[in-house]
């Protein structure tokens, strides 16, 4: 009969020898955090036949994720016996437990050899804070996308961590990441509009409490603006000449200009006008015609400028009396031109008639007559001439 009534037991309130119980996250309520050798205590009611207990047994293993990833080892450990309440020593040495998560199931056996139920705790096994290590490069420009990592190590499978981020900037303000720069839990993109030196901080807490820091510096380089002065698309050679002529349709433009923020303009004519703010000159900013001093100055939000300067001779426009000249002569030209080809064309087409001879007559007095028919001036210049 009396081993109908096995001891029966109350869940284990643990007492630990090193450190005290903390409060970890929800899901790890369950958990007993230890950090060395421990003593768990628990109810144990015997049966009346029962006078003592003989021994309790542990059966342990790893279970990261609640199941144990080996066949479980039993071992006896130590325990003290008082009334209803049982305590037992479980040492992480003794029972060869690295830092992890483990499963432990006690059973006590009394004096008639008969055993009690399984009680089921779980350990989180942790002695040591979680090495961090910042990831980021040590310069980077304004503008210019820059990625931070985070690096850590607690030495256990089931692991997992908290993360606090701090950016401070070079007068000491300091202000959590936006949404849109935390990637990831342990990862941060960040891209800086001004220079500096920022600090970049991180708080890691581990699932037993454990907290480490670390933190690095980040230089963030302005990039200086480039001056381009620009006309129809060409981008101008500094110190260059340009010709363009009054009263038709350009515009120089500065808005080639290069930087990775925007940027101010200042143009400067003939060191005696001035226009900020515009990114274009056009005819109206000049008063004659002439050559002209061209300067461009582009300043960015950090104050570093950059300079280029042209000449632009702008001619008067050609008067309309000769345009009109111009417009007639090409005509008159070519009507000319067509006259003289339909002149000699038709010159060399005209027929050549021969001369023609009047028949010689004898006189009576036996003389020649001289008289000819179509005479040429040409055959009678040459018989003058003998």
């Amino acid at each position: 009969a009396a081993s109908q009534h096995p001891p029966h037991h109350h869940p284990p309130q643990p007492h630990r020898h090193h450190s005290t119980e903390q409060s970890i996250e929800q899901d790890d309520s369950q958990l007993v955090l230890i950090d060395g050798s421990f003593d768990l205590t628990y109810e144990l009611m015997l049966p009346p036949s029962s006078t003592s207990l003989t021994q309790v047994r542990v059966d342990v293993c790893e279970a990261p994720n609640g199941v144990c990833r080996e066949t479980p080892r039993t071992l006896s450990v130590p325990f003290t016996h008082s009334g209803n309440e049982v305590m037992v020593t479980v040492d992480p040495t003794y029972l060869n437990m690295s830092q992890g998560v483990w499963q432990i199931e006690f059973r006590a056996t009394d004096d008639l050899l008969r055993d009690s139920g399984l009680l089921q705790t779980t350990i989180l096994y942790d002695n040591q804070a979680p090495y961090v290590e910042l990831l980021l490069p040590a310069n980077v420009m304004e503008q210019e996308p820059v990625n931070v990592y985070v690096s850590v190590e607690d030495g256990y499978l089931g692991e997992s961590s908290s993360f606090t981020w701090t950016i401070i900037n070079e007068i000491g303000m300091r202000r959590a990441p936006v949404e849109s720069e935390q990637i990831a839990v342990d990862q941060l993109l960040l891209n800086f509009s001004e220079q500096g030196v920022y600090s970049i901080e991180v708080s890691v807490r581990d699932r037993a409490g454990y907290m480490t820091q670390d933190s690095s510096t980040i230089t963030v380089m302005n990039q200086r603006p480039t001056a381009l002065i620009s006309v129809d698309g060409l981008v101008l050679e500094d110190d260059v000449r340009l010709t363009l002529v009054d009263g038709e349709s350009w515009v120089i433009l500065g808005n080639k200009s290069v930087d990775n923020e925007p940027v101010d303009y200042l143009w400067v004519i003939n060191d005696d006008r001035s226009w900020r703010g515009i990114s274009t000159l056009t005819p109206d900013q000049f008063d004659r015609t002439g050559v002209h001093t061209v300067e461009l100055i582009v300043f960015d939000d950090d104050g570093a400028t950059h300079s280029t300067t042209i000449e632009i001779d702008i001619l008067a426009p050609a008067p309309e009396e000769d345009s009109s000249m111009l417009a007639w002569f090409f005509p008159g030209l070519l009507v000319l031109i067509v006259l003289v080809v339909v002149g000699f064309r038709s010159k060399s087409s005209t027929n050549l008639e021969l001369p023609k001879w009047k028949n010689v007559e004898h006189s009576g007095n036996g003389t020649e007559s001289t008289e000819y028919i179509n005479e040429d001036a040409t055959i009678e210049e040459d018989e003058a001439r003998g």
